[in-house]
């Protein structure tokens, strides 16, 4: 996404909300191979991108959502954004 985020199409995240997807997706690049890492602080920042990812709803972005989506366990809210991490809600 960090790559790409400079192509987006008009209508797509801008300004603030574009920025806090970037800086989640930061993070979570500046966190891997980090062993101490907390795995809520982890959890929290991808499902952060991922919303974003969801939000964008391109191809790629969906894609790519698809994919968070089976890392973090959200079979049950495919393609819509995500308010409170379900495994806090168990």
């Amino acid at each position: 996404m960090l790559d790409w985020a400079g192509d987006l199409p008009d209508g797509a995240l801008h300004g603030a909300q574009l920025e806090q997807v970037l800086h989640h997706a930061r993070v979570l690049v500046d966190m891997r191979g980090v062993e101490a890492s907390p795995f809520a602080a982890v959890r929290a920042h991808a499902l952060n991108v991922r919303n974003g990812l969801v939000w964008l709803a391109s191809e790629r972005s969906l894609t790519l959502a698809v994919w968070f989506d089976d890392a973090l366990g959200l079979a049950s809210s495919p393609g819509r954004p995500v308010s409170i991490d379900p495994a806090e809600d168990e």
